[in-house]
């Protein structure tokens, strides 16, 4: 390499998982099943979902006009014909794959509010971008973080954690600054395959509702 052009070296971009994610990869370390097994049994539940709604008269008209129902979701995710649904199942089981792959001091960011791996398997996914959807998952996307940062510090990995705000974009509302979580994939596959994360998922769970009701 020339002295006149120094050869540049980039970090590759970390692992990105969106905080109401994150129960997709502790069950797929705790399950003990294979990313394509996850993906054909996920991607069933959805394209059930969608025939069931065309069995019962709607159109994909009909599927396409509200990405936030439970069967207008399903239709979001993983489209509406087979090659659509196998598409999806590929692209998710490879999400899965890669994490599974990722080096210990590979990088993986815990975002909220916006599109993740998971998301861009969609077929569409146009709930992954808008704050409509966004009001109650974003509140999922903090309990994750937050049970993260309580499950590091049972196991003494508090300082494998880098925090961090940043802007988010919607494309149905001015954007955000919201927080996020950075970590080796080592230390976040230890903190997830721990027992303990379940229990914390569900105590910041609480921790979070009995706060708005209060």
């Amino acid at each position: 390499m020339s002295p006149e052009f120094p050869e540049i070296i980039t970090e590759p971009a970390p692992f990105e998982i969106r905080g109401h994610h994150l129960e997709v990869f502790v069950d797929l370390l705790q399950g003990g099943i294979t990313p394509e097994e996850d993906a054909i049994a996920f991607g069933r539940v959805l394209q059930d979902r969608v025939q069931y709604a065309r069995e019962h008269g709607a159109t994909d008209l009909n599927l396409q006009s509200d990405p936030f129902t439970v069967v207008g979701h399903a239709y979001d995710v993983t489209g509406g014909t087979d090659l659509e649904a196998a598409q999806y199942r590929e692209q998710y089981g490879k999400v899965l794959a890669d994490f599974l792959d990722l080096l210990p001091d590979s990088r993986v960011k815990l975002i909220v509010s916006e599109p993740d791996r998971i998301c861009g398997a969609c077929v569409f996914g146009r709930h992954c971008s808008q704050k409509a959807n966004d009001i109650p998952s974003q509140d999922d996307d903090r309990v994750a973080l937050k049970a993260i940062e309580t499950t590091a510090a049972h196991l003494g990995l508090s300082a494998e954690l880098v925090q961090g705000t940043e802007m988010v974009s919607f494309s149905d509302a001015p954007p955000e600054q919201v927080p996020f979580l950075e970590i080796p994939a080592g230390a976040l596959k230890q903190i997830i395959s721990s027992g303990q994360i379940r229990d914390n998922l569900m105590e910041a769970w609480d921790e979070w509702f009995f706060g708005q009701v209060s």
